[in-house]
């Protein structure tokens, strides 16, 4: 566009010097010729200045267009971008979706799989309990009865439905120790027997004492026997045998169950029960 404003320039000044030329003078020492040759070349002059102005605004035209395209671009670039983002932010969330969904799963297997462990665990013991049970037993009949669910609470207190920490036969975290209240009550007993199962009583705390480990004593059973020092005979024979099976689990310790049997001795002894 430049080239093509300058050719046309420049004929327009040639034909001007065609038609006027002779009357034209060229003498530089001339004032008047400098002062008018604004006037003599103002077609030429004007022009150049309109082509140049026009070319001018052409090319800011031609920048405008061209900047148009390239927003145009950058806003395609920009939506495809968004639509990318959108994409990105949709497979995000369902990557969430599916690690949410993804922990339940376990969560629900985990679960299941403990509520299993749990059951097997207890049902261990109670095998493990009955067959101390009928090792330890000199009787036919039962004068106690073990409420296994209770007894295993209070065993296995770091055992639950949902979370199984202790998988061996023995307790690690029973909540108190209880050969200190039956060794103290046993003690009292062989300073006197009677009254036997009273409130307050020594036989009524020792079965007290059971019963918060889900043991309970037939108490309607042995009042109903005639013979006081039977009485006595079945209900430490049943006490040595719930201190049997509360040692083999750990309940007890070896060293208080000993003391136990030999305050259970010292108590047949005096009174002569064999």
């Amino acid at each position: 566009m430049p080239k093509s404003n300058s050719v046309l320039t420049y004929t327009f000044v040639f034909l001007q010097l065609a038609l006027v030329g002779p009357q034209l003078s060229f003498d530089v020492r001339q004032l008047n010729n400098w002062v008018n040759f604004e006037k003599v070349f103002s077609l030429p002059i004007g022009l150049f200045a309109l082509l140049g102005a026009t070319t001018t605004l052409v090319g800011v035209y031609h920048r405008s267009l061209l900047l148009n395209r390239q927003l145009d671009r950058v806003q395609e670039q920009i939506a495809i971008s968004n639509k990318q983002f959108k994409r990105s932010d949709e497979q995000f969330k369902l990557s969430q979706e599916q690690f949410m969904l993804a922990q339940k799963q376990y969560s629900l297997v985990y679960t299941k799989e403990n509520y299993v462990l749990y059951c097997e665990h207890k049902k261990q013991i109670e095998e493990h309990c009955e067959k101390i049970m009928n090792g330890l037993r000199k009787r036919s009949d039962r004068y106690f009865e073990i409420d296994y669910e209770k007894m295993y609470r209070y065993s296995f207190p770091e055992n639950s439905y949902n979370q199984m920490d202790n998988f061996s036969l023995n307790s690690v975290g029973a909540a108190f120790e209880i050969s200190g209240i039956i060794k103290e009550n046993l003690e009292k007993m062989c300073e006197s027997l009677t009254p036997f199962m009273h409130p307050d009583s020594p036989s009524y705390k020792i079965d007290a004492c059971f019963a918060g480990v889900g043991v309970y004593l037939f108490k309607p059973k042995l009042q109903d026997l005639e013979d006081p020092l039977l009485k006595i005979e079945i209900f430490l024979e049943t006490t040595y045998e719930i201190c049997g099976i509360l040692r083999r689990i750990s309940i007890i310790k070896k060293e208080s169950f000993t003391e136990i049997h030999q305050n259970i001795k010292l108590i047949e002894k005096k009174y002569k029960i064999t």
